[in-house]
């Protein structure tokens, strides 16, 4: 991995130096112990005297030799844990690991070892995918605020990098912090383009329209967010039927009030996304999309959500009402 890099260039320079030190200690110790031997071979001849500074350097170099933790050794020990340590820093979430690449409605951050056509790949994505969004949700919008704010998407190495210095869920492969409008994942996600590149920049889309103060059911707005994966809102239907029929099916009613969290079962975050894609398809496509529009107008004006859907679905007084009309209408599709 990157970062492994960066310590490892890191630890060789500061062991490099800390080689030159070393060398430049022994040379010293060695014209010190000449020096002594000399010292040894004249006063063994008899032609000088000892004296007591003599005998204590000779004791020091010999001590020298055999103290186990020597300032040698320390030193040594010292640069290694500053080199990993420095490494570490380097190679965390600090501007210079990161490269940019900016466009007309977004700016890449990309780690160094994510190639540079795979930055533009999500750059012409992303510019396709905003236009596609808007379509979808029937806003008109000449999409000034995206070219002001300049959408952050940050690409991280892999998914060791995303988890551990993005502090994402183990479980999620992409994630959109709409109040920064930025989005963050890594290459290897499966489904990238398709998938989570639209899901998203949909949350972004989404609330940039009704606004970040607007109380909606996490269902609602996950379920406007995998509308924009063409392959998982087609394919929803299916698994929420399979879902009824085993019995797991969550009512509306129970996923209005669910949360989750980096520690969810994985098994019921699927079913919750599975769900929400399912309810959002079915009001868009069975109900139209103007009337789709004018839900979001009514959730934008303020107005709570299931208020806002008894107003523009008539037929839906309760949340209860749009969920058996839905699971109706599921069960006729079987």
């Amino acid at each position: 991995m990157k970062k492994d890099k960066f310590v490892l260039r890191a630890t060789l320079r500061f062991l490099a130096a800390a080689r030159r030190a070393n060398e430049g200690i022994a040379s010293r110790r060695a014209s010190d112990a000449e020096a002594v031997r000399a010292l040894n071979f004249q006063r063994n001849s008899g032609r000088v005297a000892e004296a007591p500074s003599e005998r204590g350097s000779a004791a020091a170099a010999e001590g020298g030799k055999n103290r186990p933790w020597s300032e040698r050794n320390k030193f040594v020990l010292l640069v290694i844990f500053s080199a990993l340590w420095a490494g570490a820093s380097f190679a965390g979430q600090t501007p210079d690991a990161w490269q940019t690449l900016k466009g007309e409605h977004f700016v890449v951050y990309y780690r160094p070892d994510v190639p540079d056509d795979f930055a533009q790949t999500t750059m012409d994505s992303a510019e396709n995918a905003l236009q596609r969004i808007t379509d979808n949700m029937g806003i008109i919008d000449d999409l000034e605020w995206a070219a002001e704010k300049r959408i952050k998407i940050y690409v991280y190495s892999d998914h060791d990098d995303f988890v551990t210095n993005g502090h994402q869920a183990l479980w999620s492969h992409g994630a959109a912090l709409v109040r920064l409008a930025k989005i963050v994942t890594y290459p290897e996600a499966g489904g990238f383009f398709d998938a989570i590149l639209p899901h998203e920049l949909g949350h972004i889309v989404f609330r940039h329209d009704i606004g970040l103060s607007a109380a909606v059911p996490l269902w609602f707005e996950e379920g406007v967010a995998i509308y924009q994966e063409k392959a998982k809102r087609l394919g929803s239907d299916k698994l929420v039927r399979e879902a009824i029929k085993n019995g797991q099916f969550i009512p509306l009613s129970r996923l209005t009030g669910m949360r989750l969290y980096r520690n969810s079962n994985s098994q019921i975050v699927d079913l919750f996304y599975t769900e929400s894609a399912s309810a959002v398809h079915y009001l868009i496509t069975q109900w139209g999309s103007l009337e789709f529009t004018m839900l979001l107008n009514e959730l934008k004006s303020g107005t709570p959500f299931d208020k806002a859907l008894h107003k523009v679905y008539l037929r839906f007084e309760t949340i209860d009402d749009l969920n058996q009309a839905w699971v109706d209408y599921l069960q006729v599709q079987s």
